[in-house]
């Protein structure tokens, strides 16, 4: 992720092998707290949030399944992309 509040963070949402268009990524503390940001992945399967550096975990939902990232560290001036592969309901 670039790491710079006013640039935008990708994370991509992949179903097998190819993107997930419309899944919806909702941004989180590394402890799980809701940080009130979602963003809804385009043709690309790409979310794109603009974050200060720290530590962050993502969820998408697509089709009723929620899955989450790990925790992913922020740091400036950096590229971080974040990968979520979600599964079939």
């Amino acid at each position: 992720m670039i790491c710079w509040v006013s640039f935008l963070n990708p994370t991509y949402v992949t179903q097998g092998g190819g993107p997930v268009s419309g899944a919806k990524v909702y941004l989180f503390s590394s402890s799980g707290a809701y940080l009130g940001q979602s963003a809804l992945t385009d043709a690309a399967g790409v979310a794109r949030f603009a974050l200060p550096d720290r530590a962050y975990r993502f969820r998408a939902d697509y089709q009723g399944v929620q899955t989450w990232s790990g925790a992913v560290n922020i740091v400036p001036s950096t590229v971080t992309p974040v990968d979520i592969l979600v599964t079939s309901p």
